[in-house]
């Protein structure tokens, strides 16, 4: 009779054994699943934003208004990833209630390590105690998940900070565009001026060779009439004989 009853109890257990590894297998599946993807997201919006920002950094110079479109562009990109994180957060912390149900009722059945090994406490779960092994109740406020280096905290700011950037150079290439202009090299400014002398001093070259042109002109003309005017009159035979 007794291991009748043992074998009945032990076959009325399986069922119930079986279900709770398929939740825990359940639970752990989901939250795994949307971790990866938390981070595969957080990946995909750095290379997003790092491609535009160097399309931005190119056309800042030359082209300021295509410079403001791909600003503003960066922050809606930027934007749906901060709301893609914030989304998978949720569904992340589903996960984890359903893990710290799990440790909430099985950590307490392990058996405890002996107090001489303080060295090494047997923990009290994973997701339902702090670092030191502290049970934790109270949600902790964002300061305090900042500075213990959170992933919901930092992944989410530094989504928000590109966003804000990019806002900020759009806003800025609207608005004084001619702030980022680069100013022209020492060469090209040399090679600017030494053309301009170059084309004062054909030009004074050309006027010079006009007016030498004009001068030889005059001269030409002036010589030509006294010569005419001043010529002796012909000596005709009898005026020969005359002086004879």
């Amino acid at each position: 009779m007794c291991e009748q009853s043992t074998c009945n109890g032990s076959t009325m257990n399986k069922p119930a054994d079986k279900n709770l590894e398929h939740l825990r297998e359940y639970g752990w599946n989901w939250f795994n699943y949307h971790a990866e993807q938390r981070t595969s997201m957080f990946n995909y919006s750095l290379a997003a934003a790092s491609l535009l920002a160097a399309g931005f950094g190119a056309a800042i110079d030359k082209h300021p208004h295509l410079a403001a479109t791909i600003g503003f562009v960066g922050a809606l990109v930027t934007w749906s990833f901060f709301l893609i994180d914030g989304r998978n957060d949720k569904l992340v912390r589903r996960g984890e209630r359903v893990l710290k149900a799990f440790e909430w009722t099985d950590f307490p059945n392990i058996t405890q390590a002996p107090a001489s090994d303080a060295a090494h406490p047997m923990p009290g779960g994973i997701l339902i105690v702090d670092e030191k092994g502290v049970r934790t109740t109270a949600k902790d406020n964002t300061v305090v998940q900042y500075f213990r280096g959170t992933h919901r905290i930092h992944l989410r700011l530094i989504e928000l900070i590109f966003c804000v950037a990019f806002l900020c150079g759009a806003f800025v290439s609207i608005w004084t565009p001619d702030a980022f202009q680069l100013r022209e090299p020492p060469v090209a400014e040399n090679v600017k001026i030494l053309s301009d002398q170059v084309a004062r001093l054909n030009a004074s070259l050309m006027a010079m060779t006009d007016r030498i042109a004009n001068a030889s002109s005059l001269q030409g003309a002036g010589v030509s009439k006294p010569a005419s005017g001043n010529a002796a009159p012909p000596v005709s035979p009898a005026n020969m004989n005359d002086g004879h």
